[in-house]
């Protein structure tokens, strides 16, 4: 295998580990995002594709992605790791559910904000607003 087949291997298993993640963030005591909430996360896939990536990422642990789901994969995970570096312990999850009083979530929870707002530069202006809190 040459360099360039090994690191597509590697994006690929990356891809399925983070897929996984998502769907254990996703759950209530975490995110609390149903399929369809999650779906419209990823861009506005159907909520079957999501479902799928989740079998295939569980059964296989790879799965190939288009470049723009990579870079929203990364948005949620850097968002994930802005709030858990810039929230006291104990409230990372309920930061991301319960309102913020910041003009640029106009009272919304993240969570709501990014259901609404679900283009890829609103995820980066999310994790930007949590990384200038740090």
């Amino acid at each position: 295998m040459d360099i360039s087949t090994l690191d597509k291997l590697d994006l690929s298993k990356n891809c399925a580990n983070v897929i996984l993640w998502l769907k254990q963030q996703s759950s209530e005591q975490c995110w609390d995002l149903s399929d369809d909430e999650m779906a419209t996360l990823l861009g506005g896939i159907q909520t079957e594709k999501w479902k799928y990536w989740q079998e295939i990422s569980a059964e296989i642990g790879m799965l190939d992605l288009e470049l723009e789901m990579i870079e929203r994969l990364s948005l949620l995970a850097g968002i994930y790791k802005a709030i858990h570096q810039s929230v006291p312990i104990g409230l990372h999850y309920s930061s991301f559910k319960r309102p913020i009083n910041h003009p640029l979530f106009e009272g919304l929870s993240v969570k709501e904000y990014l259901l609404k707002n679900s283009s890829i530069d609103d995820f980066y202006v999310v994790r930007d607003f949590f990384l200038s809190r740090m």
